[in-house]
């Protein structure tokens, strides 16, 4: 199984969640993108093993800080937000030096 961890953004949503479980069930280690690590559904992925990073998708500092360390991403936009949301994730991706286009992460889903 690949050792790097995989973002998903919005993991204690209708998206992320079942999302997180699910690459958590199949052995993947999971960083789960919240706003409120006190949810009901961020603390049931802490105890099955996610890490929980807190943040806001729209802080593009927050952004930057949860994609060090991860191989590939679940983007799941905030539907208020997605806009905004969608740019700032993919402008941060854009940035490696290597990537001429496209994501610099694979599996992003946008």
């Amino acid at each position: 199984m690949n050792n790097k961890k995989i973002l998903v953004t919005a993991a204690n949503g209708n998206t992320g969640f079942p999302a997180s479980k699910e690459l958590l069930k199949l052995g993947f280690e999971v960083r789960a993108f919240v706003r409120n690590p006190r949810t009901k559904k961020a603390k049931e992925l802490k105890e099955l093993g996610a890490e929980i990073f807190v943040g806001d998708i729209q802080d593009i500092r927050d952004v930057r800080k949860s994609l060090e360390g991860i191989g590939s991403a679940y983007f799941v936009p905030i539907i208020s937000e997605c806009a905004f949301s969608r740019f700032n994730f993919c402008n941060r991706c854009r940035r490696n030096e290597n990537q001429k286009r496209g994501c610099a992460y694979p599996m992003v889903i946008i």
